[in-house]
């Protein structure tokens, strides 16, 4: 029995895996978003819960925790602040993790805790060369290069799609640099975007300050709102060019897609599946293009799975 924890901005998700499966899984919503240590007892009390109900004498073999920022796996350090959770480089996650369960404990980013997950029991289940994107308020990636987590000496590779410059003369990025993909498609920018193209007559843009998510976009843009096709359009574009630098660099055989986007997959697919054919420099359908089949709780898996290691 191996335990996985999933922490996002507003919701934490835990989970037990037992053979390859989730007996059991939990979501607590975030009450201090900016501190973890104010959410362990809340993280402990929902995980014990689940073992007083689903356990039957199976040892804790490990505990893993996927993280929202850049991580060392092999050596157990968070290496970077959050917007949320700023005091977790600061704690002895190990010494809480076996005080608890006494189990050993592997931390790992999230995009790729969620990329093994896929990997192990979802949708890129036996590829040996995948990238995983999520979008939803910002742009995440992973890779997995000859059937291992790309891992580079500063723990960069493979883990910034959002943040690739894809416009040098754009907006600046709440990281620091210019025209990164998340400037222009992730919600986050969305208010922005909306405010900054204010000529455009639209219904959406009078609604974008009580509606500014992807979901709400793609239901305008299906109705033929003028804003709200042109945002899109600048999506899908700027998708597209993370996804085709991704193959660049990564030569992947198969491309998962996960995040809050996915509701309106039917939009994004075949206009994404129609720029890798055109750009990409390979044969028609040579990458797979598909959507993560456990969106939601594949970083808890993959975080439990690689803490059975």
């Amino acid at each position: 029995m191996n335990i996985g924890i999933d922490l996002g901005g507003t919701r934490i998700k835990t989970g037990l895996l037992h053979e390859g499966m989730i007996v059991a899984k939990s979501i607590v919503d975030v009450t201090d978003s900016g501190s973890l240590a104010s959410e362990l007892p809340g993280i402990e009390k929902s995980i014990q819960d689940m073992l007083r109900k689903y356990e039957t004498g199976k040892e804790i073999n490990g505990v893993g925790i996927a993280l929202p920022c850049l991580v060392d796996s092999d050596n157990n350090l968070i290496l970077s602040d959050y917007v949320k959770y700023r005091d977790a480089a600061k704690l002895d996650l190990a010494d809480w993790v076996n005080r608890t369960w006494g189990a050993g404990l592997i931390i790992e980013n999230d995009a790729k805790a969620a990329l093994t997950g896929e990997m192990q029991f979802g949708a890129c289940r036996g590829a040996s060369n995948a990238v995983l994107l999520t979008i939803g308020t910002g742009i995440g990636s992973a890779v997995i290069m000859n059937g291992k987590l790309l891992k580079s000496r500063n723990h960069l590779a493979g883990n910034l799609a959002g943040h690739m410059c894809i416009d040098y003369r754009g907006v600046t990025c709440n990281c620091g640099s210019t025209g990164c993909a998340e400037t222009i498609a992730s919600s986050w920018a969305l208010p922005e975007r909306i405010n900054s193209l204010h000529p455009i007559e639209s219904s959406y843009k009078r609604e974008t300050i009580k509606f500014n998510d992807f979901r709400s976009l793609f239901e305008a843009a299906a109705k033929e709102d003028k804003l709200a096709l042109k945002i899109e359009k600048d999506c899908l574009i700027a998708w597209s060019a993370v996804l085709i630098n991704m193959i660049y660099a990564y030569d992947p055989e198969i491309i998962v897609l996960s995040g809050g986007v996915l509701g309106s997959a039917g939009r994004i697919i075949p206009y994404l599946r129609n720029e890798i054919d055109k750009c990409s420099w390979l044969k028609k359908n040579n990458i797979q293009l598909v959507v993560a089949q456990h969106p939601d709780w594949a970083g808890v898996m993959g975080a439990a799975w690689l803490s059975r290691i």
